[in-house]
C-alpha cells in the first residue's frame, strides 16, 4: 500500500496533464515550422533551377542568332549580286567587318562546288584569310589586321578542299540552312579547348542556281562564361549538352579529355561525372528521362533539372542544373534552431503556469471531448460552446461546422442510396420470355446513378406476341443524367399507354426532354419486333443503329435510320424505318457507346469491331452467355484504366 508521504501531489498530476499536451503541441509546432520553412525551400530551389534553365535556353537562342543573321545576309547579297561568288578577293572585307565586331563568330567561309573557297577565321587571338582554288594544290593563309592589311608571307600552308568538309555536305543534303553538330574549334592543350558549331546556309544566283554553301562558324565559349555568371553560387553547376549527349558548355570543368570532347559522366569535375552516371547509362543524357531529380551525390543531395531546347534546326540540346541542398536549406536550419529555442521557451513558461491554468484547461477540454463523442454517436445537431482561449473557441466552431457538414454528408449519402435504388427499380427486372427468343439485357453505371437506360415492353397476350425494346443513353453520367433518364422513362411509358406507333412515343418523349430546359440531350431507338412476321419497326433519335448477326452467312448488318437526339429540337417530327426477313437463328444486339468507346490505359477505343468478333465466337451460346463475355472482356481490355462512361446493351437472339 503506498503511503500518503510517497504518493504524487494533485497539482503535479494536473501540471503534468496540462504541461504534456503543451509539449506535443510545442513539438507539432516545430514539426510543421520545419516543414513549411522545407517545402518553402523546395518550391525556391524548384524556381532557381527552372529559372536557370530557362536562362540558358534563351541565352542560346539569343546567342546564335548573330551568326543566323550575318549567314542569311550574305546569301542575299550573293542572290542580289552585290557580293560574286566568282570575285574571292571581294570577300575578306565584308568578313571582316563581321568578325570585327562579333566576337562569338570565330570564321566566314565561301566554299564552291569546284572547291574554290574564301574565309577569314579568327585563331590564337588572330584574323586569318585566305583564298583558295580548286585546282591549286596549295593554300596559303595570311595573317589580316583590322584595316584589312594582310601579312606578304602566310603563316599556314595546307590543301583545303571545301567539298569534302563536314559542313559543307551537311548543307546540300538538306534545302533549308541550319547547324551543325558541336565540334572542337581550337584546342589549345588535352583539356583545355573551344567548343564551335556553324551554321550552313545554300547560296543562289539571282535565278535560284546553286553556286556555293556559306559556313558561319560561332566559338561557344561565351555560353561557358554566360553558365558561369548565372549560377547562384560556387556549388552550383550548369551544363549544356548536345544530341551527342556530349559537353557543350559548363560552368565549371573542362569539356575535353585527351583531345576528345567528353560526355557529362565523362567531365573531371567529381560532381558533375556523379551527376552524369546518375541519370545515364554509361555516362550519357537520357532524353526521355523525367525533368527533375533528387541525388545523393557523396552524401550530399543535389537537385538536378534536365530541360530540352531545341531553337533551330540542328540544335537539339539539353540544359542540366545542379543545385545543393544545403544552399537552400541554409535558412531553413536558421528557422529550425530559432524554433527550437522558442519550443524550449515554451515549455518552461509551460511547466510554469500548467499549475495555474490546469482547471481553465481541462474543463473546455474535456467539454469537446464529449462533444466529440456525440459527433461519433451520431447526435449531429448537438452543439458546443467554449469560453477560454481563442484556439479552443475555432476549435469548438470547427467542430460545430464539422456535424453539420457530416450530416449533410450522411444525409447526401442516404439520398443517393435512395436515388441508386429507385433508378435500379425502373430498369427490367427480368428478362422477357417469349417462344422462340431469347433475351439479356444489362446497364453497368460508372458511379452510383447513371444516363443510360432499356426497357422491355410485351404487346400482345399470347407467348409469339411482339416485344418493344427501348435502349436510350443521356449525354454524361451521374444525377443530372439519371434524372433526365428517368423524366424519359416516364414520358416513353405514358406515352405507350395510347397505344401509339414508335416515332409518335419519340415525338411525345422529346417534347418532354426539350422542355426540361436541362440543357443535356438524349439518344434513343424504340424497335418492335415481330418474331412470327420475322420484321422490325423502329424509331430513333441518334442513336447508334442495332447490329444483326446472321451465323448462316457470318454476315452483319446494321438497321440505320435515325433522327437527331431527344431534347435539341422542339417539335422534332420522327420517322418510322423498317427491316423484313429478320427469320431466326439471328442476333440482334442494340447498344450504347459506353461498349466501343471505352478505353484502355492506353487510351485505346475498344472499338464495335471487337465487340463484333466476340458475338461471332459466342454465336451458338445464350443471350446471357454472349452478355456475360461481353462484359468480361470489357473488363480486360480496360485493365486498371477509370470507367468514363455508363455500358448498356440488349442481346435478342432469334432462335
Amino acid at each position: 500500500m503506498v503511503s500518503k508521504n510517497n504518493a504524487l501531489s494533485l497539482r503535479f498530476l494536473v501540471a503534468m496533464v496540462v504541461l504534456i499536451p503543451v509539449l506535443a503541441i510545442a513539438v507539432l509546432l516545430l514539426w510543421i515550422g520545419n516543414s513549411t520553412a522545407r517545402r518553402l525551400s523546395d518550391q525556391l530551389g524548384d524556381r532557381m533551377l527552372q529559372g536557370a534553365t530557362r536562362s540558358v535556353g534563351a541565352q542560346v537562342k539569343g546567342y546564335l542568332a548573330d551568326a543566323m543573321r550575318t549567314g542569311d545576309l550574305f546569301a542575299r547579297r550573293v542572290e542580289q549580286g552585290s557580293l560574286s561568288v566568282d570575285q574571292l578577293d571581294a570577300w575578306p572585307m565584308p568578313i571582316l567587318d563581321v568578325l570585327t565586331t562579333n566576337a562569338d563568330i570565330a570564321a566566314i567561309t565561301l566554299g564552291k562546288p569546284n572547291d574554290d573557297s574564301a574565309y577569314v577565321q579568327r585563331v590564337a587571338g588572330q584574323l586569318e584569310v585566305c583564298e583558295a582554288y580548286g585546282n591549286e594544290t596549295i593554300d596559303n593563309q595570311y595573317v589580316i589586321d583590322e584595316n584589312g592589311k594582310q601579312s606578304d608571307t602566310p603563316n599556314r600552308t595546307y590543301d583545303y578542299r571545301p567539298t569534302s568538309r563536314p559542313w559543307y555536305q551537311i548543307a546540300i543534303k538538306d534545302q533549308s540552312p541550319r547547324w551543325t553538330p558541336v565540334y572542337t574549334w581550337f584546342a589549345q592543350s588535352n583539356t583545355d579547348a573551344t567548343m564551335g558549331t556553324a551554321y550552313v546556309v545554300k547560296t543562289h544566283d539571282s535565278a535560284r542556281n546553286f553556286n556555293g554553301v556559306l559556313c558561319i562558324d560561332v566559338t561557344l565559349d561565351g555560353l561557358s562564361a554566360f553558365l558561369k555568371s548565372i549560377v547562384p553560387n560556387q556549388s552550383s553547376l550548369l551544363f549544356l549538352i548536345d544530341n551527342e549527349q556530349k559537353l557543350v558548355a559548363a560552368s565549371r570543368g573542362q569539356m575535353t579529355r585527351n583531345g576528345d570532347r567528353t560526355t557529362l559522366g565523362g567531365s573531371d569535375d567529381p560532381v558533375a561525372s556523379a551527376i552524369g552516371h546518375a541519370l545515364n547509362v554509361g555516362g550519357q543524357a537520357d532524353p526521355t528521362a523525367k525533368p527533375d531529380h533528387r541525388l545523393n551525390i557523396n552524401g550530399e543531395f543535389y537537385r538536378v533539372r534536365i530541360e530540352n531546347i531545341a531553337p533551330y534546326p540542328g540544335i537539339e540540346w539539353q540544359v542540366i542544373a545542379a543545385l545543393p541542398e544545403r544552399e537552400l536549406f541554409a535558412e531553413a536550419r536558421d528557422t529550425q534552431k530559432r524554433s527550437i529555442l522558442l519550443a524550449l521557451i515554451v515549455a518552461a513558461g509551460g511547466i510554469v503556469l500548467a499549475i495555474f491554468q490546469a482547471r481553465r484547461i481541462s474543463l473546455p477540454i474535456v467539454a469537446i471531448e464529449k462533444h466529440a463523442d456525440k459527433i461519433a454517436e451520431g447526435d449531429f445537431d448537438s452543439e458546443i460552446k467554449v469560453q477560454g482561449a481563442r484556439e479552443l473557441i475555432s476549435l469548438s466552431e470547427n467542430l460545430n461546422k464539422m456535424s453539420h457538414d457530416l450530416k449533410n454528408r450522411v444525409e447526401l449519402m442516404q439520398s443517393l442510396k435512395l436515388a441508386t435504388q429507385v433508378q435500379q427499380s425502373l430498369l427490367p427486372r427480368a428478362n422477357p420470355t417469349l417462344a422462340n427468343l431469347d433475351i439479356h439485357g444489362v446497364s453497368r453505371y460508372c458511379d452510383q446513378t447513371g444516363g443510360d437506360y432499356f426497357d422491355f415492353i410485351e404487346l400482345g397476350e399470347s407467348p409469339t406476341g411482339e416485344l418493344l425494346i427501348a435502349v436510350g443513353d443521356v449525354m454524361g453520367h451521374g444525377i443530372g443524367s439519371a434524372m433526365l433518364m428517368s423524366s424519359a422513362r416516364g414520358a416513353l411509358r405514358a406515352a405507350l399507354m395510347e397505344n401509339i406507333n414508335a416515332a409518335e412515343v419519340l415525338s411525345r418523349v422529346n417534347r418532354v426532354l426539350e422542355q426540361a430546359g436541362s440543357g443535356l440531350f438524349m439518344t434513343m431507338t424504340l424497335m418492335r419486333l415481330n418474331i412470327e412476321a420475322g420484321t422490325a419497326v423502329w424509331a430513333s433519335g441518334g442513336h447508334d443503329p442495332a447490329i444483326v448477326y446472321d451465323p448462316r452467312t457470318d454476315k452483319f448488318r446494321d438497321l440505320d435510320g435515325a433522327e437527331p437526339p431527344l431534347g435539341i429540337i422542339p417539335d422534332m417530327v420522327f420517322n418510322l424505318y423498317s427491316a423484313t426477313d429478320l427469320h431466326g437463328p439471328l442476333i440482334l444486339m442494340i447498344g450504347t457507346d459506353g461498349i466501343w468507346e471505352s478505353r484502355n490505359e492506353a487510351t485505346e477505343f475498344y472499338g464495335k469491331e471487337r465487340m463484333m468478333e466476340i458475338v461471332r465466337k459466342n454465336a451458338h451460346k445464350t443471350a446471357k452467355q454472349i452478355g456475360d463475355v461481353l462484359e468480361a472482356d470489357l473488363i480486360s481490355f480496360r485493365g486498371k484504366a477509370p470507367i468514363l462512361d455508363d455500358v448498356t446493351f440488349v442481346i435478342v437472339k432469334m432462335l
